[in-house]
């Protein structure tokens, strides 16, 4: 696919598919920096994870989140456990398992598959 057919692809995407890629792009970061002895591999996997995490947050307690409050504060406590997980821990020692379960989690729900 050409780079413009691929911008035309993305402008026309739902939100909603627009964040599920987002989430699907993470737990592959996530994923393979579990899969990888790469210390490089592990860093950028948990700071995009926190980066997502905490734009979320950011986006959840503003006035202009469209979302249903219980909704917001579930999605709320699912970012902050994970941000706590980062920040609490050193890279070496972040549970990649617990970040990778939560995300796709998130992603299930996104994806119209939550159990």
């Amino acid at each position: 696919m050409s780079g413009a057919g691929a911008y035309q692809k993305v402008m026309h995407a739902s939100p909603r598919h627009a964040e599920a890629n987002i989430f699907r792009r993470v737990v592959f970061g996530l994923k393979h920096a579990q899969a990888s002895s790469s210390l490089s591999d592990r860093i950028k996997a948990v700071t995009a994870t926190r980066v997502l995490w905490t734009t979320l947050l950011a986006d959840l307690s503003g006035e202009g989140n469209a979302l249903p409050l219980e909704l917001r504060r579930s999605l709320a406590i699912v970012g902050l456990s994970i941000v706590r997980e980062i920040d609490s821990n050193d890279y070496n020692d972040v549970d990649l398992a617990f970040l990778i379960g939560l995300n796709q989690n998130i992603l299930a729900g996104l994806e119209g598959n939550a159990a």
